[in-house]
């Protein structure tokens, strides 16, 4: 499992999602505003997969269904096999909103979805 940090910024942070079909994937990420680890676990953040072909949401993501924040400043993001195995081969894209409970949303990152494996 890789571990990436996140600095709040103004435009969401890129990052390609691959996943394989049957797989489960999992990724940490820290959240840092200026340098610092924030605390996230009274936030809500929310993870959207779309069909960029249909619009349609395919899948999303909330704290204690997919996501979880395991220490300070840290996210888990965790796709099961029974989510990828169904997810379709086509253009997909996702995007991960953080809403603070202070009111301030932000989008963290976003980024393509590629979906390989048997159909």
């Amino acid at each position: 499992m890789s571990v990436k940090s996140i600095i709040k910024a103004e435009y969401p942070y890129p990052l390609p999602i691959k996943l394989y079909r049957g797989n489960t994937w999992d990724k940490q990420v820290y959240i840092k505003d200026g340098g610092v680890l924030q605390d996230i676990s009274a936030d809500n953040i929310s993870l959207t997969v779309t069909n960029t072909v249909t619009g349609n949401i395919v899948l999303t993501m909330t704290m204690g269904n997919g996501l979880s924040t395991p220490s300070l400043g840290l996210l888990d993001i965790h796709f099961t096999a029974v989510q990828t195995v169904n997810m379709p081969i086509e253009r997909m894209e996702y995007e991960l909103k953080w809403s603070r409970s202070n009111g301030e949303i932000l989008s963290l990152f976003a980024g393509s979805v590629e979906v390989k494996g048997k159909r």
